[in-house]
């Protein structure tokens, strides 16, 4: 802040900044897909960790803020796909029986890393320190590249047969069996674009709900979390504190499969709505009470802890509400729709500053309702996938 002088009439670019820093998450969502698909997970990620940890660590030096934006916004270009290629990854290697819980363990990661966080900020206090940690931290994955054998799914697709079968007989033989060579018989699935889904009344109604509660939660999630360090008490414990919950609500998305997908999914928006405006009543009429204000703390980060399970819920959902010829595409739209909840989200934090009650009003209001909106959903868990998006109706 004071480096770059970011005080008085010049304070709105803290707030640009994380703005410009979700707007690169939104172009970096745009270009995974294709990268991916067209030069395959191993290749894709190695290009986007090498950027990542280029500009990652060229941020930490940044002498301007400009330099600074721009370099932060590159890193988050960076950043995404790296992340939803991992998932992608692990998800494709795995069997059906173990997918999810495969899944979960890159989310565990992402939030033991942001618990961790806090306790490096304060062992090193100085943000340069900080970012030059994070920013190199990636490059640890680049040590383990030469063991990661590209996806055999991602080569089946592509015909690359010989190479497929080389990866799936060195998996096999880690686990004592032979696989026997047969020609599949399936044909591909046709590729169908974002226009495509609304094509069908029943889907159509399906879609705007998907893309409303994308928005929703990556709106309530990231506001949240950058809004951990100003709740009351130590910005240091309420930040790792925000991401401990992430790792419970993961733990607790495990069960999804006992109790259904679409109560656990409008439980945790309707409940964590409630708990953000539990949280604002409690700070609203504290006036200095610290039982008050400890409690919209509380309050807040029990929040936080639905937000998370019902993000790695919508990612779940809504790849099983839709059948193969549309699955990435479907998850790609509420994905885009999210970004633009994220991008919003620290404007909608600046609000606490001349109107105390409209942020966590805002955040729990579209949250309960998004929660309701979720009921309309079928349920998903066990059941089997729709064949063509025709069978919906």
């Amino acid at each position: 802040i004071l480096q770059f002088n970011l005080v008085c009439d010049r304070v709105y670019l803290d707030t640009l900044a994380n703005t410009l820093f979700f707007a690169g998450i939104f172009i970096g969502s745009a270009i995974v897909g294709p990268m991916s698909d067209w030069f395959g997970r191993k290749v894709a990620i190695i290009v986007f960790c090498l950027c990542l940890v280029s500009t990652g660590v060229g941020c930490a030096f940044a002498p301007t803020y400009e330099i600074f934006v721009v370099t932060r916004v590159l890193t988050a270009i960076f950043g995404i796909p790296c992340f939803i290629i991992q998932f992608t990854y692990v998800t494709e290697i795995s069997g059906i029986e173990w997918r999810t819980q495969a899944g979960l363990l890159v989310n565990m990661g992402s939030a033991l890393s942001h618990a961790i966080l806090p306790g490096v900020a304060y062992a090193l206090r100085e943000w340069r320190g900080i970012q030059l940690y994070v920013g190199a931290s990636p490059a640890i994955f680049l040590l383990f590249v030469y063991f990661i054998p590209e996806s055999p799914r991602w080569l089946l697709a592509n015909k690359k047969y010989n190479q497929a079968k080389a990866v799936i007989g060195r998996f096999a033989k880690s686990k004592g069996k032979v696989i026997e060579s047969r020609k599949s018989e399936e044909k591909a699935a046709k590729k169908l674009g974002v226009w495509d889904l609304f094509r069908f009344p029943a889907m159509r109604v399906i879609c705007l709900d998907i893309l409303f509660i994308w928005f929703t939660i990556s709106m309530v999630f990231y506001g949240l979390t950058l809004n951990g360090g100003s709740l009351a008490g130590d910005p240091y414990l309420n930040t790792a504190l925000n991401g401990l919950v992430e790792v419970g609500a993961y733990l607790v998305l495990y069960f999804s499969g006992k109790f259904g997908r679409k109560p656990m999914l409008s439980g945790s928006f309707i409940l964590g709505g409630l708990s953000c405006i539990s949280s604002m009543l409690c700070d609203y009429f504290s006036n200095g009470d610290t039982d008050l204000l400890n409690a919209s703390t509380a309050l807040a980060i029990i929040g936080k802890f639905f937000a998370s399970l019902g993000f790695a819920l919508v990612y779940q959902v809504t790849s099983e509400l839709f059948p193969i010829e549309a699955r990435t595409t479907a998850v790609s739209m509420g994905s885009m729709s999210a970004r633009v909840g994220s991008m919003l989200s620290p404007l909608t934090l600046q609000l606490q500053k001349s109107v105390p009650w409209a942020t966590q009003t805002i955040f729990g209001t579209l949250s309960v309702l998004a929660g309701f909106t979720t009921l309309f959903f079928p349920e998903t868990n066990k059941a089997e996938y729709l064949r063509s998006l025709p069978d919906a109706e």
